[in-house]
């Protein structure tokens, strides 16, 4: 069984949906994963997937994880299919002025950095609070969920506590009935996807993994 196969039945296992992250990645390796299968194609970075969108050939969702930078906001809404690294209201703000003006909708996520990782861009939990009202105002920018990512470099542990503390924040925000399609919630990479669906995923971004031998 491949590692993408592998990766796939765990993740369907709990009903959520396996992200290719392509970063890097020759096109040809992504092409593999397609024909393998993939769905679900994600990129970190805006130019890279211009580059490499027109090579690629499939039924294929396109999600940006990467931080987006405002310049590049026009560009990334007409290349992809989802934008899960809205990591501030003014970056949200933006979005859905330049959908406005595209006159396309587009779905979003919110960048949540839930463990205070200075290294990590991402709404607090107390600022996502408090934008809750303003963001709840976006028309054509489509909030389905949150997105989170873990912290390296420490125990299995402290990672599910991060992922348990994202999915309680998202509990409470889907509980308030805000927004009327938010049923996303996406955490967990090549090193810790099982934990992260253990605590509620219902999408993996999984790269390295499924571009090597190891399963």
């Amino acid at each position: 069984m491949t590692p993408f196969f592998s990766i796939l039945q765990t993740a369907q296992s709990y009903k959520a949906t396996l992200i290719a992250v392509s970063k890097n990645q020759e096109a040809s390796a992504i092409q593999k994963l397609i024909d393998e299968g993939a769905t679900d194609i994600a990129f970190n970075r805006v130019q890279e997937a211009e580059e490499k969108f027109p090579l690629l050939h499939g039924n294929l969702k396109k999600h940006l994880i990467g931080h987006l930078q405002k310049n590049k906001v026009n560009k990334a809404i007409a290349l992809f299919d989802m934008i899960q690294s809205v990591d501030s209201l003014a970056l949200a703000q933006k979005i859905e002025k330049a959908c406005q003006q595209q006159k396309k909708e587009i779905p979003l996520l919110l960048q949540v950095n839930t463990a205070q990782d200075e290294e990590k861009f991402g709404f607090s939990e107390k600022e996502l609070l408090e934008a809750l009202p303003q963001l709840s105002l976006l028309q054509c920018g489509k909030i389905q969920g949150l997105m989170m990512i873990g912290r390296h470099g420490i125990s299995k542990e402290k990672t599910k506590e991060d992922f348990l503390r994202t999915q309680i924040l998202f509990k409470k925000i889907q509980d308030q009935n805000i927004f009327p399609h938010f049923t996303e919630l996406s955490m967990g990479m090549s090193e810790d996807y099982e934990i992260a669906l253990c605590a509620g995923a219902t999408m993996i971004r999984v790269g390295r993994k499924l571009f090597s031998q190891e399963v």
